[in-house]
């Protein structure tokens, strides 16, 4: 009578596989990839308008829209006491209704595109300064980034 003996635990190598992978993971930090997110607001006369951010490039963590320690100013630069942030300036207006703003990789830096849509009505205001607050997954010199509207 002969012993059969049993292949070696494939699932159970592929399983500490997997779990040992997953805690390199978060040992190392989340992995990153394209995004998206989307901001509606509605303004006291009842204006709702939506923000619309893409980032294809896999660097950008977070964002935030005009934060309040932010300083209008430069087209790009660094965040205050955020070496991993950096502040896009952009001329955006009261009426616009819907703001797209799509971030890709361009070697070692960034280009963003931001494109403002006005509704089918008349609108007098002047352009106002927005900003959008980049949290990256690495410090990116400003001059580095290409902002596009």
């Amino acid at each position: 009578m002969s012993v059969r003996r049993s292949a070696p635990g494939v699932p159970v190598l592929v399983l500490v596989l997997v779990v040992l992978v997953a805690q390199g993971c978060g040992i190392t930090g989340t992995i990153t990839g394209p995004r998206g997110w989307t901001f509606g607001t509605t303004s006291s006369d009842g204006t709702a308008t939506t923000t619309e951010v893409n980032d294809a490039s896999g660097l950008v963590r977070d964002i935030a829209l005009d934060p309040p320690d932010a300083r209008p100013g430069p087209v790009v630069a660094v965040a205050p006491g955020q070496p991993n942030g950096l502040d896009v300036t952009w001329a955006g207006g009261v009426c616009d209704d819907r703001t797209t703003i799509d971030i890709a990789a361009a070697g070692a830096g960034l280009v963003v595109t931001v494109r403002t849509h006005q509704p089918d009505r008349p609108c007098d205001a002047m352009a106002i300064q927005r900003v959008i607050r980049l949290q990256l997954a690495q410090p990116i010199a400003p001059g580095m980034v290409a902002l596009h509207q």
